[in-house]
């Protein structure tokens, strides 16, 4: 009884195989036959009818995802291009950014020197009107005042002069003052 056990389950095995072998080459298709038939027994024919409509699903199914698959690889490029582009937006804004603080601080040093130079150009007027009063004063009068002023004021004052307005008026001074006047006049030159 062993060896017919035995024999039985190899014819068995046999079979499996030899059914397995069919199906996955595409020999014999056991489905579909058991489906065919299933559908000539009545009590087995609304499971037929679910299991093939659950097949189509399945199809439908799988195209659909499939479809959403391709559009979700489209949407993370698409992301990504968005992502890149928003850090070249940030990179250019923040470029923009440095770029309007310089304009910014330019602007506030332009003013600055602006300022100065309007307030060098009223000393310039300053000092020149002063040159005039004391071009057209009597010499020895000016020289008076002229000692008691500061070196250096002394010296723009003359040195704006005409050369024979400026030697009378250093004539009238003090000669030791006058040849430090004189000094200081040629060292700028």
């Amino acid at each position: 009884m062993g060896k017919m056990m035995l024999a039985l389950g190899m014819l068995v095995l046999a079979v499996v195989v030899s059914a397995v072998v069919l199906q996955s080459t595409g020999t014999v298709d056991f489905i579909d036959l058991a489906i065919s038939q299933g559908k000539s027994i009545p009590a087995l024919a609304p499971y037929v009818a679910t299991y093939r409509l659950g097949q189509q699903n399945t199809g439908e199914l799988n195209a659909r995802r499939q479809e959403l698959l391709t559009l979700e690889e489209e949407l993370q490029a698409r992301t990504a291009q968005l992502n890149e582009a928003n850090q070249q937006l940030e990179a250019a804004q923040a470029d923009l950014q440095r770029n309007s603080r310089a304009a910014q601080e330019e602007s506030e040093r332009l003013s600055q020197w602006e300022s100065e130079l309007t307030q060098q150009e009223q000393q310039l007027r300053s000092m020149a009107k002063l040159r005039k009063i004391y071009e057209e004063m009597e010499p020895r009068r000016a020289a008076s005042i002229l000692a008691q002023m500061d070196k250096e004021m002394v010296v723009r004052i003359l040195g704006g002069m005409s050369p024979k307005a400026a030697a009378e008026h250093l004539e009238a001074l003090d000669p030791k003052f006058a040849a430090e006047i004189s000094a200081m006049m040629n060292s700028q030159k």
